[in-house]
């Protein structure tokens, strides 16, 4: 029997979140923002504006309470498997972003960010994708925040998230290639530049 579609007698033998219905377990109606009709396709990558402003308050990501802050819900599909970057910098206020595969369900979250590992007040982080799936990005506040609300900028490339602008955006004895931290080919504490380590990579 299709685990989607098991047989039961009550909702404790669904599982979390799901409900059962004439015997079988079924994942609950999408309501609030996850409603067909609020929910916004992307078109691939790139970048959208919109605002939160007037949304829905039903939702929140597991990196930073959201529920008191209305959200915005985007459809997200890719054509082939591969590392996602979901960024909303350049936003007017404090976003919290969060990826599901399945809208409803808190349980399938892919990623989450408050703030940007970067600084700032905007989210950014990395989730895999797997082709033909579609995963829901939310725009959401910070409840902590005296702006959880607001226009807001989303970006979404392929690729991970950059982790780095100069080596002292990375840790020690790292440095930043390609906007990536990646460990200085050197024991010791030599930090070389970013010129030179290509150099270096493309003599070996």
């Amino acid at each position: 029997t299709d685990d989607a579609r098991a047989s039961c007698d009550d909702d404790d033998q669904c599982g979390f979140e799901r409900r059962c219905v004439n015997a079988e377990c079924e994942d609950p109606p999408p309501t609030g923002s996850c409603r067909p009709d609020r929910v916004i396709d992307l078109p691939g990558f790139g970048t959208i504006d919109g605002t939160t402003v007037g949304g829905v308050s039903t939702h929140t990501g597991n990196c930073r309470a959201s529920e008191n802050a209305p959200e915005i819900v985007h459809r997200f599909t890719v054509d082939a498997a591969t590392e996602v970057c979901v960024s909303t910098e350049g936003s007017a206020f404090d976003t919290v972003a969060y990826a599901r595969s399945s809208c409803a369900q808190a349980f399938a979250q892919s990623g989450c960010n408050d703030d940007s590992p970067r600084g700032g007040a905007s989210s950014e982080f990395s989730f895999f994708a797997f082709e033909g799936q579609d995963f829901f990005i939310f725009v959401d506040g910070d409840n902590a925040s005296a702006q959880r609300a607001g226009e807001y900028r989303l970006t979404v490339t392929e690729g991970p998230c950059p982790q780095c602008a100069v080596n002292p955006d990375c840790p020690p004895r790292q440095v930043c290639v390609e906007e990536q931290c990646q460990p200085t080919p050197f024991e010791g504490d030599v930090i070389i530049s970013e010129i030179a380590l290509r150099a270096q990579a493309e003599r070996w």
